[in-house]
């Protein structure tokens, strides 16, 4: 051991050679070492070690080197020089096909082919919704003016469909040629419902006005249209006016609870439109 440190550890160990300051420092126990400018490592045995990692950064050897037979390891020689292209071989068996690729894009559209023929007709379709009705005119005239008169009119199928009705009342008062016209509005809850003993509820509102609400399909009388000036009625019976002081039975046949009464005082005539809206 040459250098200051150098086999500083080394307990049994025998035939160790170190060279350098600390060179060997490392070894223990083992054997037949030999190291210049290295620490060693503990437990080495047969090994020698040249130089620091870090601070030796090349090493030159003159003359062949020499082993025996093992190789090097962690050695990298620089590449030589690329030789010259040799002959094209002999070519290979055709391979096995590969996996299909991927579908490609959709290839433009074709021109329209010629008309086929018409097929057969499909079934009918279901039934549109039925249209308005026309205008309904009622004309209670000024004939026999000093009396109560009246006409039965069934508008049920104007009252009873989705959206109502409505009617335009123009009203002559013949004592002093007065006007009123009013607008009345109708409806009922369930037009297409029957209700036998509670009735049918509906609803009449004129125009600027509030609503009141009446009852069909019962037994009880009511006014369909009771206006407070007292110039013309509408009711499901006909009133003891115009049926000899009694009253008359109200309208129980679903199918024309619509079927009403408009009746008039004496010196008043009428002429009323009811509209499907």
């Amino acid at each position: 051991a040459l250098g200051n440190g150098s086999l500083l550890q080394n307990t049994t160990g025998s035939n160790n050679i170190a060279l350098g300051v600390d060179a060997g420092a490392n070894l223990t126990t083992g054997n037949d070492n030999i190291c210049i400018d290295h620490p060693g490592v503990a437990g080495d045995s047969g090994i020698f070690r040249l130089g620091t990692a870090g601070t030796h950064s090349h090493t030159y050897i003159a003359g062949k080197i020499h082993g025996d037979g093992s190789g090097l390891t962690g050695v990298t020689g620089a590449p030589g020089p690329q030789g010259p292209q040799g002959p094209q071989g002999p070519a290979g068996n055709t391979g096995s096909p590969g996996a299909t690729g991927p579908q490609g894009p959709q290839g433009q559209t074709g021109n329209t082919g010629a008309t086929g023929a018409t097929g057969a007709q499909g079934p009918q379709g279901i039934p549109g919704t039925t249209g308005e009705l026309p205008p309904l005119l009622i004309s209670i005239p000024a004939g026999q003016i000093e009396t109560w008169r009246g006409e039965e009119v069934d508008i049920t199928s104007y009252l009873f469909d989705e959206d109502g009705c409505s009617m335009k009342l123009v009203l002559i008062n013949h004592s002093d040629n007065s006007v009123l016209t009013i607008t009345e509005s109708l409806a009922v809850e369930f037009p297409s419902t029957e209700l036998p003993g509670n009735g049918i509820k509906g609803w009449c509102r004129q125009s600027g006005g509030t609503d009141t609400a009446f009852t069909l399909h019962t037994l009880n009388k009511n006014d369909i249209i009771s206006p407070n000036w007292n110039w013309c009625w509408v009711r499901n019976y006909k009133s003891s006016e115009i049926n000899n002081g009694a009253d008359g039975p109200t309208q129980t046949n679903f199918a024309t609870l619509g079927k009403l009464w408009f009746m008039v005082p004496p010196n008043i005539s009428a002429r009323i439109t009811v509209y499907d809206h």
